[in-house]
């Protein structure tokens, strides 16, 4: 069977999805180090420093991908995740299992929109509680000490923060349980911009107007 491969992801996007993945990931160790060390101390208010500081550089990383969703190229823009007819299709058949040409899986699509938009009301609300908490960042002239949101912001935040670790790992095992499952390289499509797809079904007509628009461009 023959394997197909095209590019579908840009540079700006890759950059942005690495800079979203990357301090993802320092918000993560960051926090859980700082509440490791329980007692108030130089250690901890660094690692919270470095928490803070992690989560305006992911602010923007959202920005960009948000503002790159609006005006990049045809497989990083907003529209190409919403599969509303995929999704009605599965929901009415009772499967999970879709077609789709190329560019997002519809139900990876599905989970990135949640994803992000529930990182963009973690980044609200870390922004607001790095004034509150810490007196740092765009706010905290506004914020600073006014402890009567913070309970229930840092209640919030913690909450998101859970959802977010989750995807994070269903995500992974996601890209990896296909990558094995179905044969294709998924993995490195970050890295170089390319998908990979067997070729076991016909074209459609757009199919084949995208495959010859992007040889001639190349």
């Amino acid at each position: 069977m023959k394997v197909e491969r095209k590019k579908i992801y840009d540079p700006l996007l890759r950059l942005s999805h690495f800079g979203i993945a990357f301090f993802c990931l320092i918000l993560i160790l960051s926090a859980y180090i700082a509440e490791f060390y329980y007692e108030e101390g130089l250690l901890r208010k660094s690692f919270w420093v470095v928490h803070v500081y992690s989560g305006f550089a992911l602010t923007f990383f959202l920005i960009l991908r948000i503002f790159w969703g609006l005006i990049g190229p045809k497989y990083a823009r907003w529209h190409e995740m919403w599969k509303w007819q995929e999704w009605k299709g599965a929901f009415k058949a009772r499967r999970i299992h879709f077609k789709w040409n190329w560019g997002h899986h519809p139900m990876a699509s599905l989970s990135y929109l949640l994803f992000y938009f529930i990182l963009s009301f973690l980044s609200v609300t870390g922004i607001i509680l790095s004034a509150i908490e810490h007196n740092l960042g765009p706010l905290a002239s506004s914020f600073y000490d006014q402890l009567t949101y913070r309970k229930d912001l840092s209640e919030l935040h913690e909450s998101l923060s859970y959802f977010v670790i989750l995807f994070i790992f269903s995500h992974l095992f996601a890209l990896f349980w296909h990558e094995n499952k179905d044969q294709i390289p998924i993995v490195q499509s970050m890295f170089s911009g390319f998908q990979y797809r067997k070729n076991n079904e016909v074209k459609n007509e757009d199919e084949k107007y995208e495959d010859e628009k992007y040889e001639d461009e190349k």
